[in-house]
């Protein structure tokens, strides 16, 4: 039905009892229980689903009742010791964004000493704008999506660009991606260390007079338990590498 305007009708259901294979249902105004608003109804199964009618006029034609959607059924093969979650269904992952994330990492996992890295800076800040558009625009939803996307912004230059890095991390892990704790912890430490605060993870390296460190580093805030959580490497662990970083290029200068 549709146009149809008039005042909003309370009824209160009196009884519900079977009667000649149909349900008859009894209800009258609360405000007037005794008054002549009464109405009686027979709801019975019909072709293509059910219908209601009147049981004492039958002038009136009855009102056919259509299913929306298919009926649900139980599934025959519970098991009562266990426990179902019922999940949303997983987005698609957006095709350009991972396109722009195989570009953003293409020279830092195979790096060539021709690569010509004012430029890459170029392509980097072209490729955060598209995916800021892709952000904006509702197009980045999957896990695999915020990853990536973290580490976009990652390779940013700003301050609010590791900051939204760490954010779209936090957002891929929440979805699923477990393996994204590292983008996240590593987003942080950039983020502070570029607002002049120290890192907290250790994930940054950086050489100072053809030096490798760790630069400002908080070793004490965060205990060893929370880095391996992270995918971090321990405090111990990040010593050796940066002790073996340092051996392999002291070894090459001489």
């Amino acid at each position: 039905m549709s146009g149809v305007e008039g005042p909003i009708v309370t009824r209160r259901v009196e009884t519900i009892t079977r009667r000649d294979g149909a349900v008859h249902i009894a209800a009258f105004d609360p405000d007037d229980p005794s008054g002549p608003t009464r109405r009686e109804y027979l709801l019975s199964v019909a072709a293509g689903g059910a219908e209601l009618r009147s049981p004492v006029d039958n002038r009136l034609p009855p009102i056919p009742l259509i299913r929306p959607r298919p009926p649900l059924e139980v599934a025959a093969d519970l098991d009562p010791q266990a426990t179902y979650v019922t999940r949303p269904p997983v987005p698609a992952s957006n095709a350009e964004l991972a396109a722009l994330f195989e570009a953003d990492q293409a020279p830092r996992t195979n790096p060539d000493a021709t690569v010509n890295w004012s430029v890459i800076s170029e392509q980097d800040r072209a490729r955060r704008a598209r995916t800021r558009e892709l952000l904006d625009g509702g197009q980045i939803n999957s896990a695999d999506d915020y990853w990536r996307a973290a580490f976009i912004f990652q390779h940013g230059d700003r301050p609010e660009d590791y900051l939204l890095a760490h954010s779209l991390a936090v957002v891929a892990v929440g979805l699923g991606r477990q393996d994204a704790t590292w983008i996240a912890a590593a987003t942080m430490d950039r983020y502070l260390q570029s607002t002049g605060q120290p890192q907290i993870y250790g994930t940054q390296f950086q050489i100072r007079d053809g030096e490798t460190t760790q630069g400002d580093f908080n070793r004490e805030l965060l205990p060893d338990q929370v880095r391996r959580s992270s995918n971090v490497p321990t405090l111990a662990e990040q010593a050796r590498s940066l002790d073996e970083i340092n051996a392999s290029s002291a070894a090459e200068t001489e």
